[in-house]
């Protein structure tokens, strides 16, 4: 169970630590993802999964409440480290009609649609919204133009989309400047205006005339930028229509506050359901057939005909059965276990259960036969010839070198395992090639496999009679040539 309700850490680089917690359970070492950000400028740069270049990470303890992951570099000071969930939305589970009900399967899958839902909570907190007392009349009400560089984002008055501005930014920015130094103009001509009638009214003052005509001068040098107030008139004319597109902004957040209060509910949907069908009961029960009652939490989702498994937390008792009956107000439980449902380590009782759903058992299989053990030999010297299903301890200061044997089955596993500080390489006979997750080594003698580390491990498996082997385990970076 995933107990976590993080999707993202944040972590200071000291130029010493590269071992750093993720302080969320993962599932596989590819549900994260870690960026280096630079702090002088904001750059981004995404770090590359199991790379041994300058920008690789591995991850580790995958499964577990607290994964680590480790970079190959020490950034310091100057860069930050953010690890976040990235989860594939995808559903790989078969649940078969009739098999036993795999209940790790289930609680995975139960963490992994949680860890989805946690992962795009964390997206959506840091996006924009409408206030909730904003009514969004069309779904695609947010939806934004094609950008243009140095234009800016309104409302469509008509359309109830967004839309780019009549022009740049610049542009708006330079008219409205202009536009402020011409008012100023525009006064001072209406205080020159002012002047004027008091000539008309007073033509017989010589001095005022003659002290009023260096003002009107000063209207006629003021013609020129009065003409710009026409010139820039349809910039203001445009630029007044986005102030008024920009005040119904607001309308653009009711879309995302949905979408988030419709992710929140599906979280709770599954955390309820899940809940629901488990508990836990300290009434003391002999482990065996027949009718086994026990009183549990109350209010859960136990029906009659559901299978429901009794299990000590150990594991050593289990008792699967048919819920029979479950009264919701006492939470008193009824099953009825078959022969061959039950399993227990040297018989008794036990007054400490786990109650869960689970699937009704199958019919036990056949035994299959056992296969070979691998045996190990320390080679010491710098080159050796690998045997079939055998596998080798490398341990000399120089490099070590192990061929494939020519001949091999399919199913036939050679392993590695690096001691010495020399390292080792899996070379190749001619025709011969291995597949490592998606890349491939050259075919023939030319191909190989080379550790970068001196603990370096692995184990390749023939799936193609003496020609092709795939590797089946990796300890380390594993250069592939």
């Amino acid at each position: 169970m995933d107990s976590s309700t993080k999707a993202r850490e944040i972590f200071l680089c000291n130029g010493v630590t590269v071992t750093r917690t993720i302080p969320f359970r993962l599932l596989s070492e590819d549900h994260v993802a870690v960026y280096r950000l630079t702090i002088a400028d904001g750059t981004l740069t995404p770090l590359v999964l199991n790379s041994g270049g300058a920008l690789g990470f591995s991850v580790a303890n995958v499964g577990d409440a607290n994964a680590e992951f480790t970079t190959i570099t020490a950034f310091t000071n100057a860069y930050k480290l953010i690890a976040l969930r990235a989860i594939p939305i995808t559903q790989e589970s078969d649940y078969v009609a009739n098999d036993s009900f795999p209940a790790e399967v289930a609680e995975n899958d139960f963490d992994k649609a949680i860890q989805i839902l946690q992962q795009h909570q964390d997206i959506l907190v840091r996006g924009l919204f409408f206030p909730i007392t904003t009514s969004v009349s069309s779904p695609m009400a947010g939806e934004l133009p094609t950008p243009v560089d140095g234009y800016g984002l309104v409302w469509d008055g008509t359309a109830g989309k967004m839309r780019n501005t009549a022009a740049s930014l610049e542009t708006l920015e330079d008219a409205a400047t202009a536009i402020a130094a011409i008012t100023a103009q525009i006064a001072t001509v209406a205080a020159i205006d002012t002047e004027i009638v008091a000539v008309a009214g007073n033509a017989g003052d010589i001095t005022t005339v003659a002290g009023i005509a260096t003002a009107v001068s000063t209207v006629a040098a003021n013609s020129t930028d009065v003409s710009t107030v026409a010139t820039n008139i349809a910039a203001v004319i445009a630029c007044a229509a986005d102030i008024t597109d920009i005040q119904a902004a607001p309308a653009a957040a009711a879309a995302a506050v949905a979408a988030q209060t419709a992710a929140e509910a599906a979280r709770d949907l599954a955390q309820n359901y899940a809940a629901s069908l488990t508990g836990t009961s300290i009434t003391s029960l002999s482990v065996g057939t027949g009718t086994k009652t026990l009183t549990t939490q109350t209010n859960k989702a136990f029906v009659p005909g559901m299978y429901v498994r009794y299990a000590k937390a150990d594991g050593t008792y289990i008792m699967d059965g048919i819920v029979t009956s479950y009264n919701s107000g006492t939470g008193e439980l009824t099953i009825t276990v078959a022969a061959g449902d039950y399993t227990v380590d040297g018989g008794g009782s036990n007054a400490s259960w786990n109650v869960m759903m689970t699937g009704q058992r199958g019919q036990q299989g056949a035994t299959g036969s056992s296969g070979a053990g691998i045996g190990l030999t320390e080679v010491t010297g710098t080159s050796q010839s690998a045997a079939v299903n055998n596998g080798y301890i490398l341990n000399n200061a120089g490099l070590v070198t192990v061929t494939l044997p020519a001949a091999a089955a399919i199913g036939d596993e050679i392993q590695l395992f690096g001691l010495g500080a020399g390292g080792w390489r899996l070379a190749q006979n001619a025709s011969q090639q291995v597949i490592f997750g998606n890349a491939q080594t050259t075919s023939g003698t030319g191909g190989r496999l080379d550790s970068t580390n001196r603990y370096d491990a692995l184990t390749v498996r023939c799936i193609v009679a003496n020609t092709t082997f795939s590797v089946k385990h990796s300890v380390g970076n594993i250069d592939v040539t």
